[in-house]
């Protein structure tokens, strides 16, 4: 189940209000090896330049190392989305964090998903030169 997060930030929060509200989801599958990712969080941004990034949406990875996430921001300018991808595939201490930014022909009007971005079946052994950190806050 995602968790949305709406934060209220003063003058921000007035610009948004005439802003329009724009969906993005993303679907895939994350393995290590040949292995699904086991432990794995993904989270949905709205990657802003000027006030904080907006938390769209929070999962965790199934099982099978499925995911499936949308969620929305109302903005005055077009999204900036961004998934990222927590895992411990090749670590056994902080998780690695790595970063996609999701194409724009994927943001939807509205509040509602009508088309997906596939991003098909990742393994995480891999490494992504200047997409990827560590990340040992949980």
């Amino acid at each position: 189940m995602a968790k949305t997060t709406t934060k209220k930030t003063g003058i921000i929060d007035k610009v948004r209000s005439i802003g329009r509200k724009q969906a993005v989801g993303v679907r895939g599958t994350l393995l290590c090896g040949e292995n699904a990712v086991k432990n794995g969080t993904v989270k949905l941004w709205d990657n802003d330049m000027l006030d904080p990034d907006d938390l769209m949406a929070e999962i965790s990875v199934s099982e099978d190392g499925s995911f499936e996430i949308s969620g929305y921001a109302v903005s005055i300018t077009n999204l900036d989305p961004q998934l990222r991808i927590y895992h411990h595939c090749l670590t056994s201490g902080c998780r690695r964090k790595v970063k996609f930014t999701v194409p724009k022909s994927y943001i939807n009007d509205g509040k509602n998903v009508t088309k997906w971005f596939n991003i098909g079946t990742i393994n995480m052994e891999i490494g992504f030169k200047n997409k990827e950190s560590s990340h040992c806050i949980e």
